[in-house]
């Protein structure tokens, strides 16, 4: 025909001497104007009708008609009808049948309606040929087991699979890779069990799968546990060109070397993830760990519209909320994307990411889980962001952030090169730190509580870091504390110490472990002790103490020498990048020698945050010195205070700097208040602060009405960060335009000064009850089950909800005769504290007419009180009735 043509739809080489070669996307293909050299009449072969189909053979379409032609494959045989000749650029029905097992997907070069329907359409703008893959089912766990015998097949689960009772050999490893597909048509397999030898060097690539290359896994639901040496996942330890969509893991998985992941371990070039999701937890003793996937160290991946709520924790580097450590090369993409569970490690930790060393970019993405490091570089978000090409855009981030590293910022803690654009955090668990550990310049946008709550309104609440936790139920457990100060501990219940005296918490050695009060009491303690820092906790470095109620009287009496010591109701000394978060201490603090002290903190240094806590009491400094003495704070020498109030009186000797909120301030204080007598001879006496350095305290009020001294005494009164009210005035919202009354503040208009909400990232003791027990969030304390209310069975400690005893065995309500013939009711001790008094009254009757109402029956919050003596009614008359009814009523505060 005189020379050659060539076209197509890809992208043409680089080399200049394809200058005859033209690209075109789909419509430019169809139309005739790109081919007009092609077409002259009778001087090719080639023929086109323009706008409807490619240009084709002519010779090859009889009577005009362009071929369709079917072909099969997959695991099982099948047909497929709708093959034959058609019209250019009309619409061919065709219909997959399989033989036995189930249609699977349309490949080939045609564009399909819908390439997963079994029934399709294809536009008939050439020739064409259609390919049906077929797959075969899998019914039980030695099917799935078989899977190993055929890597290269299509596979679908016909129903839920067990694995109980079995150890999984992973299906596939890297020398003979699972290159097939599995679909879970929305099944589940259980019970997943691959934990054997698992921290020899053997055990790599474990999961579900161990490594898969080119493979299709789609609609998978997974449980259970993994454990391995390195490239350990959920569903695949290792992942390379392999599409994964719509799986959801809920597996624990333990590692001990590199690359670990909820989802998958590592994951290689042309790998996508798309709509998954994993929950559970993660334990690791080597980096690149994260929460659907540990990393990747070569190629370009993507992953899109996925959610990890696994609690990841590592003893080494590069761990990350959704994903640990992305190196290698190529330009990959998560977009969409949620991390909700907690990451900790020793370095380069993020909520979302621990560290990215490509050009790649990270859109529209988010990470609530909490962040602790024990060393440099963590943030909220990001840990370590190292290549210039990479990006983060349109991202933001609300967990709490603290450890023991440098670089810690709310959102990043350092980036060495690359892009952070249009992010935000939402100060509520990070505080006011730097939204960049380094460098300190970058900053970025915060997010508001009301704003949080439009876009986060559809999606779980943020579970704290306590699975695991060691449950702290006695004084006992309390003063055990003291023998793993690096461990994780939950306040089950209100602890009573009866009056005693305890040591504090923390000493030389400080605590640097997570205390989780869930909003319970310790109290009628004393503390009276001549160490060098004392308060309920003595030292904290690089720990979290997060929603602990203290009452109780602390004193102190360390003689020998340091600036840094410190007597606080709270804490005597706060270190370190620590967090403290929802606390509060009320009663007495005394300190009887020359240094610092605070009614909830006495000295702190470094980097901490104290964020929605308070104290009420008194604080008295009875010797002459040095030091500092302040209602909240005594010498806050560095660090942040968020949020924060103190209503004490506080009275001290000739010291250097005396303040109703703090005695110095050398760190930050900002959307914090204060009220009480400030008394001393000192020259620096101030009703917020004694000393501040210039710009450190903003947006903090006092209550003028209490004190009328300086503001701040050493800059005489004057300073732009507090404002003084009267008593009056303290009583108005409006009068506060800086706190946060959504989140974080609530006021009783006219009666209260403005005082801390329940806080949203913890709990109280019912809610983490309800949570404890898979109960619905927000459920109605007064909804009757089996015959009690909810809040009876969290007083009475009863579970799960369909027992009637309480969590002893014994029965809630025990009905029986005294020895005079009178009816009594028996009742067990409570097990749950509760924030306010009960009251029962029991009331009981022979006949359903005429109630006798027995004496109300008052049970204080102590777990001392034994009810297990029973409470008797009224004497009914002897003999006693044939038969009784009762019925009872129980009063909590102001609610029956």
């Amino acid at each position: 025909y005189g020379g050659m043509h060539a076209i197509g739809t890809g992208t043409a080489g680089s080399s200049s001497a394809n200058t005859n070669v033209a690209e075109y996307d789909a419509a430019g293909m169809k139309s005739a104007a790109n081919f007009d050299t092609w077409l002259l009449p009778d001087s090719t072969p080639w023929t086109q009708d323009d706008g409807v189909t490619q240009p084709y053979l002519a010779w090859s379409a009889p009577d005009g008609d362009l071929a369709l032609y079917a072909t099969v494959a997959g695991s099982v045989p099948g047909s497929v009808t709708g093959a034959g000749f058609y019209e250019p650029g009309s619409s061919a029905t065709i219909v997959a049948t399989a033989s036995g097992g189930f249609f699977a997907q349309w490949t080939g070069g045609a564009a399909y309606a819908d390439p997963s329907s079994a029934t399709t359409t294809v536009l008939i703008d050439n020739h064409r040929v259609v390919k049906a893959v077929f797959g075969k089912y899998v019914s039980n766990a030695d099917e799935l087991d078989a899977v190993r015998n055929d890597l290269g097949g299509i596979y679908g689960l016909a129903n839920d699979i067990d694995l109980a009772g079995r150890q999984w050999t992973p299906i596939g490893n890297s020398s003979t890779k699972f290159t097939g597909a599995l679909y879970g048509f929305g099944h589940a397999i259980r019970n997943l069990t691959c934990t054997n030898n698992w921290a020899n060097y053997a055990s790599t690539y474990r999961g579900l799968f161990g490594y898969t290359d080119g493979a299709t896994l789609d609609g998978i639901t997974l449980g259970g546990e993994v454990a391995g040496y390195q490239y350990v996942g959920g569903l695949v330890g290792s992942a390379k060109a392999t599409r994964i969509a719509g799986c959801t893991n809920t597996v624990d998985i333990v590692s001990k070397y590199t690359f670990s992941g909820g989802l998958v371990g590592r994951i290689e070039n042309g790998t996508t993830i798309l709509g998954c999701s994993a929950s559970g937890t993660l334990t690791t003793a080597a980096k690149y760990a994260g929460g659907l996937v540990g990393g990747c160290e070569s190629g370009a991946f993507e992953i899109r519209d996925s959610v990890s709520a696994v609690e990841v924790s590592s003893t080494d580097q590069y761990v990350g909320g959704f994903i640990g450590y992305v190196t290698g090369g190529g330009a990959s993409v998560i977009s969409g994307c949620r991390a909700d569970g907690y990451a900790g490690g020793n370095g380069s930790v993020g909520g979302f990411v621990g560290c990215a060393s490509v050009p790649m970019t990270i859109t529209n993405c988010v990470a609530r889980g909490d962040v602790r490091s024990s060393g440099d570089n963590y943030g909220g978000f990001v840990g370590y962001l190292n290549d210039s090409s990479a990006v983060i855009d349109h991202c933001w981030c609300s967990g709490a952030v603290w450890g023991t590293g440098g670089k810690i910022g709310a959102f990043i803690g350092y980036r060495k090169y690359g892009t952070v654009q249009n992010c935000r955090i939402y100060a509520y668990g990070a505080g006011p730190r730097p939204f960049c550990g380094d460098p300190d310049s970058l900053t970025g946008g915060s997010y508001n509580a009301t704003e949080i709550s439009g876009i986060s309104s559809n999606w779980p609440a943020v579970k704290l870091h306590i699975d695991g936790a060691w449950k702290i139920r006695t004084a006992e457990d309390l003063v055990n504390v003291s023998t793993n100060l690096a461990g994780i501990y939950a306040l089950d219940r209100d602890i009573d110490l009866g009056g005693a005296t305890i040591s504090p918490i923390g000493q030389s050695t400080a605590f640097s472990g997570e205390f989780y009060g869930q909003n319970h009491r310790i109290y009628n303690f004393v503390v009276n002790s001549t160490e060098r820092y004392t308060g309920l906790f003595g030292q904290i470095s690089g720990g979290r103490v997060s929603g602990v109620v203290a009452e109780g009287t602390v004193t102190g009496g360390w003689t020998g020498s340091g600036s840094d010591t410190g007597t606080g109701g709270f804490v005597g000394k706060l270190v370190s990048q620590s967090l403290v978060d929802g606390c509060s201490f009320e009663g007495a603090v005394t300190n009887a020698t020359t240094y610092n002290v605070g009614g909830f903190v006495g000295y702190t240094d470094g980097s901490p945050v104290i964020l929605r806590s308070c104290c009420v009491g008194t604080v008295t400094h009875l010797a002459n010195g040095s030091a500092d003495a302040g209602g909240f704070a005594g010498n806050h020498h560095g660090g942040y205070v968020m949020d924060c109030y103190a209503v004490a009186d506080v009275e001290a000797g000739n010291n250097r700097y005396v303040g109703g909120f703090a005695g110095s301030a050398s760190g930050r204080i900002t959307t914090s208040w204060c009220a009480g007598s400030v008394t001393n001879s000192a020259t620096y006496r101030g009703a917020f602060a004694g000393y501040a350095q210039t710009g450190y305290i903003t947006k903090s009020y006092y209550d003028s009405g209490t004190n009328d001294v300086y503001m701040l005494a050493v800059s005489g009164g004057a300073y732009a960060g507090i404002t003084p009210l009267s008593s009056s005035n303290m009583l108005h919202a409006a009068n506060f335009p800086d706190l946060d009354f959504v989140a974080t503040w609530a006021i009783k208009e006219g009666e209260t000064t403005p005082y801390l909400l329940t806080f949203i990232v913890q709990k109280t003791g019912y809610d983490a009850w309800l949570e404890r027990w898979n109960l619905p969030e927000g459920s109605d304390p007064l909804e009757v089950v089996n015959g009690i209310p909810l809040a009876a069975r969290y007083l009475f400690g009863i579970v799960p909800m369909n027992r009637v005893t309480d969590i002893d065995g014994n029965p809630v309500m025990n009905i029986g005769f005294n020895a005079q013939g009178n009816p009594r009711l028996k009742f067990p001790s409570l097990k749950v504290a509760n924030d306010v008094n009960a009251v029962l009254t029991v009331v009981a009757t022979p006949d359903l007419d005429d109630w006798v109402v027995a004496p109300g029956k008052t049970w204080p919050r102590e777990y001392n009180v034994d009810l297990t003596q029973g409470l008797c009614l009224p004497d009914l008359g002897t003999p006693p009735p044939p038969k009784m009814f009762f019925r009872w009523r129980m009063t909590i505060g102001d609610a029956d």
